[in-house]
């Protein structure tokens, strides 16, 4: 929801080989993924956005492709009614202001969770 936050996630996660797609806001984001949803393994969106709330966005994102993994980052409580629906359905919170360190970490346990969950389903028993 912030250029800065948004230019600082940019440059963190580009410098470790990500590729990015950026949205200005919730409406934006839904339209990039629908444009380009296979390109997509995660998504990282901030739960109060411009247009359209970030939890609003990855309900349509998800209601396209269950289960894609998203962090929800937020400068509120995870007691904030923005967070409830989020946390309830198992959504990654990462609390601002955070380090290059944190979003690194989280991103790649995510990607690696997915990573995993993949190659346990193509085990043939």
């Amino acid at each position: 929801d912030h250029d800065g936050m948004r230019d600082m996630a940019e440059q963190i996660l580009g410098a470790l080989g990500y590729r990015l797609i950026l949205a200005r806001d919730g409406d934006d984001a839904v339209r990039k993924f629908r444009e380009r949803s296979e390109e997509i393994s995660l998504l990282l969106m901030d739960v109060v956005m411009p247009k359209m709330a970030g939890t609003e966005a990855y309900e349509k994102i998800s209601a396209a492709r269950p289960g894609i993994p998203v962090i929800f980052t937020s400068g509120y409580s995870e007691q904030s009614a923005y967070l409830t629906s989020a946390l309830h359905a198992g959504a990654t919170v990462l609390q601002k202001p955070y380090g290059a360190r944190s979003l690194a970490r989280k991103v790649r346990e995510l990607l690696d969770g997915v990573a995993t969950a993949k190659h346990s389903h193509e085990v043939v028993s």
